[in-house]
């Protein structure tokens, strides 16, 4: 967990009754049972849960239920799961595979640089097959290439 000590000073109450111990013991239970925790190790999902519980013991004027409390841990760990899944291109729930978009966004901006070997193998490629079309077939292709543009 977040904060190591005493156990006598993991005991002392903090705000509304509950200690350090059972923000502790709560996160562990929220880890343990949360039902989408992506692709989160125990530890993350725990950590997220801490946070989340403690946060929600502060922000209430009135006493909140342990159930309260373990509702805020999964909350956490399945807002953080799924930002965690949307950062690498994960798609929700159990598929493991990328999302399409997140493939085509990494291919083209992580991939390497593009060199001039597409251009010269284009306009290699482009000779040879004009040379290799009839007189027809050049006529309609010019005739449309100089309408769309």
């Amino acid at each position: 967990m977040p904060f190591s000590g005493s156990a006598d000073a993991r005991h002392e109450p903090l705000r509304h009754g509950f200690s350090r111990h059972d923000i502790d013991d709560l996160a562990a239970l929220a880890a343990s049972t949360a039902q989408w925790p992506g692709h989160l190790d125990w530890s993350t999902r725990a950590e997220t849960a801490w946070s989340a519980i403690a946060e929600h013991l502060y922000a209430r004027d009135e006493a909140p239920s342990r159930r309260d409390l373990v509702v805020a841990g999964w909350a956490a760990i399945g807002d953080h799961a799924r930002r965690d899944n949307s950062f690498r291109g994960r798609a929700w729930g159990y598929g493991r595979g990328a999302t399409p978009n997140f493939a085509r966004f990494w291919t083209v901006s992580a991939g390497p640089s593009p060199g001039p070997e597409n251009l010269v193998v284009e306009r290699t490629a482009l000779g040879q097959i004009w040379a290799a079309l009839p007189q027809q077939h050049r006529r309609v292709l010019l005739a449309l290439a100089q309408h769309h543009h």
